[in-house]
């Protein structure tokens, strides 16, 4: 919308049909009657165009159209609402599946609620400038880029730039999306020698390039938000949506930022209304500039303090949980002086009625009858969606705006983004780290890996209900927003997430733990040897890296989404610290892990013993076998080693461990047990009996093949 003191000038836009429109009206405000204006070379249709107009008539002055969604390299057939004859009339096409009370409805539109409209055209590059003075349209010089749901802001009141009228008023040009893509641009237009100009002989100054949006120290790309401008230097930025289209953050949005223009610096104001995208922002003329066109009528002359005026927007949408609607009567204003936000309560119409709440109506701050406010044209309607047509009048000035009593206290709506936010901080910044400590580095006891399984489970099925949450938050199909690198990582992560959970499975239901001890099962005279899964160590090395990649991805994407957020400054600064402990705690822990050294392990028996065995003296459980001598001493034994007391195990044999181990034989099988050399069982020497007659002679002594006869039985292990 344009503003020329007596004249409101109307251009472009989109209506029922859904086709961009081309046309130029005037509203007289004297006379109270709109009529349409023809050009020969206007610009070509369009909507989602940024425009900007100075509130006061002034030399030069004029409305400035930047970009917008066209039929530039596009066909009709794209549009999905508008069925086209063979002579190329237009003709509605409504959808079927749509109620028919909602057809029939004269106010019907078809585009209410579909998100996928803009595919349908292309952003166009073009800027123009219509001369109220000459009531020709101008080309100007391309923008940066092509795009649309930009937003342009001029310096107040186009009084004068420097200390000349007729030096061009500086227009700046923030933002706005393509089909694919979102930038956060800022261009600065017609400062001087530099920027845009009527004739169309200089270029573009850049203010800011297309930044990444994971820096809070500017003001992050984004399309459907307002600006403008508080002073020659100073632009205010209120909400938007930053979802989709190849960036990420919350839609609609809350975040305000001033733009200090010539050392393009930004800074944060504290946040008040609620969040809004497509809303009414403007700063709001003095009665000084609105008393001058009508013969030096005075009602404060003096210097006004500047404020802005925002209402209306969109303030909620299907990703919203808890939402606070404007009251109809309520208007946010920002003090410059004050750099914050007041909830105002405004006076109704003569017959109590309020305007209607909209998105994406047309604008622009001026007077009427001598008092300063804002005019706000058309826009959808919150309500049904239906387009409007009405054009209001908001008298605000600036000490009446501040002096207004207040509305209510600042409000903060939480959606599903924040959700998402929320879920995902405690799965990756809290549960899982501490289930990585739990299972790899807590002591071990019974209950170690029950608390290990809980919290990695736990954590799990909160990763599914946060990644479930961010994906309906995202307002714009799938594949135009996992293009940056909180989502592709994000994906990339929740992938890993199932496949460690998976993993985790297959130990839990395979691996057999046993404290460091083999476990042993007699059944009659056998030893069954009950050894570990053979996949334990692939398994156990695949779990801790999966396990320690999934944290690192986790702590790297939650970093980033505190970014994309745009939450307060105190809020990222709190996790950064938060983060950088548990970093540090985990790389100790690591440290502590590979530098103490373990207790050092006996060498395994036959490659079957533990390497945690206790020595015969150490294991409480463990008794000797009692050692019963082969050979019973002659009578003329004189304790010395006798050939046949050899024994058969090898020495080797002898100095090994004597406690039972699996394959061992043991008393309970009935074989010979044999002397050992130091073990020998001697009984006291018996005197010789004299022989009797008709007594049996018994031997104690033991009788068979003589020594070098006898056959050496082998020692066999079993």
């Amino acid at each position: 919308m344009g503003y020329d003191s007596t004249f409101l000038i109307i251009y472009g836009g989109r209506g029922l049909t859904g086709q961009p429109l081309q046309d130029t009206s005037a509203f007289n405000l004297l006379q109270g009657g709109w009529e349409p204006l023809y050009f020969q070379n206007p610009p070509s249709s369009r909507y989602g165009m940024a425009y900007a107009s100075p509130s006061s008539y002034t030399l030069n002055s004029g409305m400035y159209v930047f970009g917008g969604f066209g039929y530039q390299q596009s066909t009709y057939n794209n549009n999905p609402y508008t069925g086209y004859g063979s002579v190329g009339s237009n003709q509605m096409n409504y959808n079927p599946a749509q109620n028919p009370s909602l057809i029939n409805n004269q106010n019907y539109n078809p585009t209410n609620g579909d998100v996928n409209n803009d595919q349908n055209y292309q952003p166009l590059q073009d800027s123009w400038f219509l001369n109220f003075q000459s009531k020709q349209w101008q080309q100007l010089q391309t923008t940066s880029y092509s795009r649309g749901f930009g937003s342009a802001a001029l310096s107040p009141f186009g009084s004068m730039y420097g200390s000349s009228y007729s030096s061009q008023p500086r227009v700046i040009v923030t933002m706005g999306k393509t089909r694919d893509w979102m930038y956060s641009n800022v261009d600065s237009v017609g400062s001087g020698n530099t920027g845009f100009s009527v004739n169309g002989v200089s270029q573009t100054a850049s203010i800011m390039q297309n930044m990444p949006s994971f820096n809070p120290s500017y003001a992050h790309a984004r399309y459907g938000h307002s600006t403008t401008m508080l002073t020659n230097n100073l632009m205010l930025l209120y909400g938007g949506c930053l979802s989709g289209y190849g960036k990420g953050g919350p839609c609609p949005s809350k975040d305000t930022w001033l733009l200090n223009i010539d050392n393009g610096h930004w800074e944060r104001i504290s946040e008040c209304p609620p969040t809004k995208m497509g809303a009414v922002m403007a700063t709001v003329p003095s009665y000084s500039t609105c008393a001058s066109p009508y013969g030096g009528l005075n009602q404060n002359m003096g210097q006004d303090q500047t404020v802005a005026i925002l209402w209306g927007g969109l303030e909620s949408n299907p990703s919203s949980i808890a939402t606070y609607p404007s009251p109809r009567d309520e208007v946010a204003v920002f003090s410059l002086n004050q750099k914050q936000w007041l909830m105002k309560k405004a006076r109704p119409y003569t017959d109590g009625s309020y305007p209607l709440p909209r998105q994406g109506a047309a604008f622009s701050g001026g007077c009427f009858q001598g008092l300063p406010g804002v005019f706000v044209f058309g826009g959808r309607s919150n309500n049904d969606g239906r387009l409007l047509n009405d054009l209001w009048f908001l008298q605000a000035a600036s000490q009446d705006a501040l002096n207004a009593p207040v509305s209510r206290g600042c409000v903060y709506p939480f959606s599903y983004y924040h959700l998402h936010g929320i879920f995902q901080f405690f799965t990756y910044g809290v549960i899982f780290p501490f289930g990585f400590i739990v299972g790899r580095h807590a002591p071990v006891t019974n209950t170690r890996k029950l608390l290990h399984m809980f919290l990695q489970i736990f954590g799990f099925l909160l990763a599914i209900c946060g990644f479930a949450f961010g994906v309906h938050s995202v307002r714009a199909p799938s594949w135009l927003h996992f293009k940056h690198a909180h989502a592709i990582i994000g994906i990339i992560t929740f992938i890993l997430t199932i496949i460690q959970f998976v993993v985790g499975l297959i130990g839990a239901m395979f691996v057999k733990r046993s404290n460091g001890n083999v476990k042993k099962k007699e059944v009659s005279i056998k030893k069954v040897n009950q050894e570990e899964w053979r996949g334990y160590k692939p398994w156990r090395l695949a779990h801790g890296l999966l396990g320690t990649l999934v944290l690192l991805l986790g702590l790297i994407n939650i970093s980033l989404g505190v970014f994309l957020a745009v939450l307060p400054l105190p809020v990222w600064i709190i996790w950064f610290i938060y983060m950088g402990i548990l970093v540090i705690i985990l790389v100790l822990l690591e440290i502590k892990k590979l530098l103490v050294p373990k207790e050092k392990a006996r060498p395994p028996i036959h490659g079957r013993e533990s390497n945690q065995s206790l020595n015969s003296s150490e294991d409480p459980h463990q008794t000797k076998r009692p050692i019963t001598g082969r050979f019973q001493p002659s009578s003329g034994d004189n304790g010395s080693f006798r050939r046949d007391n050899v024994p058969l195990l090898d020495s080797e044999s002898i100095t090994r461990d004597p406690r039972q181990r699996p394959n061992d034989v043991t008393g309970a099988a009935s074989l010979p047990q044999y002397n050992r050399p130091m073990e020998r069982d001697h009984r006291p020497r018996q005197p010789p009996q004299p022989h009797q007659r008709g007594k049996d002679v018994s031997f104690d002594y033991y009788v068979g093949y003589a020594p070098e006869h006898e056959t050496a039985m082998p020692y066999v292990i079993y």
